[in-house]
């Protein structure tokens, strides 16, 4: 037994409430091996003592809450891929995590076991496919080899004050620097997504939030590698809620927008990029995911009439956009 849980991905649940350790421990026993602790100080102690795939952490515990836990395994064990549990109430903790503990996915308390056990496996799939990126950077990063290629930032709908700020965050990247791509509207983005493989999407929500999700969604079946930032003045919650827990965004920018922050972000989306672009056939499972959800009734919610309204109109600018 000992020596088929070191084959096994290693995950470290941290939860203050000794019922919810339990709990996890016996949903993911059978396909991870398990490590519990009881708060971020214990948390962290282990992450230096031994080699995690992933940290599960819940937001709110006494001493040391899940954000800041996670901001700093960041920096303690980068290659450990990070997931927060949290409740709706904390989606400015949520929006925290993303940025600054560079969180893989946002589980919703309560959570549907399913759906946790999916993010737990397409977790740990980053984890070792992150090492072994690393692992061959390494091996070949002093080799010469070919030009650096340079990435590309969409950018969509964007008011003049984050267009300014974009121009000189792709500036600033390393070398060669990220190259800009402009998108007026939702229909200009489509254009420019089905005739090139940007790295990053950076939209600025404006407008009804529907429109954005579909974006998005089309946009990540398309191209699973891509990296999303959402941009927003906004204080409406549902749209950047509804993007985080199906863990279509990996950043969340609020506006106006500081430069030398959205450059930060804008590198770190960069680098996930280039990691899932190695190997990004796992992510297809999103796929299979919302099917297997559909057969066993998981779905949160039946498809409305403006949905399906914005779905036809996906589908006049990019045939194909809701199929396999």
């Amino acid at each position: 037994m000992k020596n088929e849980a070191r084959h096994l991905p290693k995950v470290l649940c941290v939860d203050d409430e000794a019922p919810l350790r339990r709990s996890l421990r016996w949903l993911l026993r059978g396909e991870f091996d398990v490590v519990v602790a009881s708060d971020g100080a214990q948390a962290l102690a282990l992450l230096g003592a031994q080699r995690f795939d992933v940290l599960l952490s819940d937001q709110r515990m006494p001493g040391m809450c899940g954000t800041e836990l996670l901001r700093q395994a960041r920096e303690a064990s980068p290659h450990t891929v990070r997931l927060l549990l949290a409740g709706c109430a904390d989606f400015s903790s949520v929006v925290s995590a993303l940025n600054e503990g560079d969180v893989f996915r946002c589980i919703s308390k309560p959570w549907n076991d399913a759906r946790l056990i999916r993010s737990v496996q397409d977790a740990a799939r980053l984890s070792r496919l992150t090492r072994l990126a690393w692992s061959d950077f390494q091996d070949t990063g002093t080799d010469g080899g070919a030009p650096a290629r340079h990435e590309e930032v969409l950018l969509v709908q964007a008011d003049a004050g984050l267009a300014r700020a974009c121009t000189q965050a792709c500036a600033a990247q390393a070398t060669p620097p990220a190259r800009l791509l402009l998108a007026q509207d939702m229909a200009d983005a489509l254009t420019l997504l089905a005739q090139r493989r940007p790295a990053v999407l950076l939209l600025q929500q404006a407008g009804d939030p529907r429109g954005a999700l579909e974006l998005v969604r089309a946009a990540k079946r398309r191209t699973p590698a891509l990296s999303v930032v959402l941009a927003s003045a906004s204080h409406d919650l549902n749209a950047p809620q509804q993007l985080i827990d199906e863990g279509l965004i990996c950043h969340y920018l609020g506006l106006p927008a500081d430069g030398a922050h959205l450059a930060l972000m804008l590198e770190r989306a960069i680098e996930r990029h280039l990691v899932l672009r190695r190997k990004p056939h796992w992510l297809a499972s999103a796929r299979r995911q919302r099917r297997d959800e559909s057969r066993l009734g998981l779905e949160a919610q039946r498809e409305t009439a403006p949905r399906r309204h914005h779905r036809h109109w996906l589908l006049r600018w990019w045939p194909g956009a809701d199929g396999d």
